[in-house]
């Protein structure tokens, strides 16, 4: 009987992965929203008098965590879920704005751009510690677990790749416009990133190093969102949401208009085995 439940609970995680990786979450404005990439179907998950410029994943626990840049907190809710309640996890400083989870060690970071500050606490959020190095406008955040590296973006002035305790950080590219999105590819040692008053979409080694312009998005305004999935890109291109295979030459294409501009962008990217 134990063996039959192990068996038959791996199978529903292994289908709630693969469904999982299967989608797209995204922010608007207001709201946040579940994109199907199977069947092009589109699911109103969150709408509240907010804004938020990310959002990352806790695979354990299965929380969506994201910041609420004026209502200064961050919340989380359980995904997948058929029911979406909204927690407080804490209160933060002024103007949060990028987010990470560091999923090894428990530990949400996020950028307050309002203070200048990069701050970390427990998922729950407790023991909160900001650190004490002065950061020039931070608004995006990401996290290379597995060689322990944080990567930022200065908005106007570079890429910096730091220790996990920011005792030691180097700007790796240096940025002559404002950039508000910015992602790192673990399997290319890659990062791209979004000019955000011309639209370049461009590229770096992770250690800042072969720098390229992928392509024009041709949006001069609200370029605020960007991920790396495999082989694609996914963007924000003011209101729309696109997807550019990452091979030289390729046309992007629309998988959805809002409104509202894209804000931010997560799909899902771990696979899960239980032993």
């Amino acid at each position: 009987m134990g063996v039959s439940f192990l068996f038959i609970s791996c199978l529903a995680y292994c289908f709630t992965s693969i469904s999982f990786q299967q989608k797209v979450l995204f922010t608007t404005k207001f709201t946040i929203m579940e994109l199907d990439f199977k069947t092009s179907n589109s699911t109103l998950l969150v709408r509240q008098n907010a804004e938020m410029f990310s959002m990352d994943y806790d695979y354990k626990n299965k929380f969506i965590y994201f910041p609420r840049y004026h209502h200064n907190d961050i919340m989380r809710f359980t995904y997948p879920s058929t029911n979406i309640t909204l927690e407080t996890v804490l209160k933060t400083g002024t103007n949060p704005s990028g987010l990470a989870i560091d999923s090894k060690f428990d530990h949400i970071y996020w950028t307050e751009i309002g203070t200048s500050s990069i701050v970390r606490c427990n998922l729950n959020g407790t023991y909160r510690y900001t650190f004490p190095e002065t950061i020039r406008n931070p608004f995006v955040i990401r996290l290379d677990l597995a060689n322990r590296l944080i990567y930022y973006v200065e908005r106007r002035d570079g890429i910096i790749k730091s220790s996990f305790n920011l005792s030691e950080k180097l700007k790796i590219v240096t940025l002559n416009e404002r950039v508000d999105c910015m992602d790192l590819d673990i399997d290319e040692e890659r990062l791209y990133w979004i000019t955000y008053d011309k639209g370049e979409l461009k590229s770096a080694s992770s250690r800042g190093n072969d720098v390229q312009q992928v392509i024009s998005t041709n949006s001069n305004i609200n370029n605020y969102a960007l991920r790396v999935h495999r082989s694609y890109i996914l963007y924000g291109s003011d209101t729309k949401l696109m997807k550019l295979n990452k091979k030289p030459g390729s046309i992007p294409t629309e998988l959805y208009n809002d409104k509202n501009a894209i804000n931010s962008i997560y799909v899902g990217k771990k696979s899960f085995v239980f032993i």
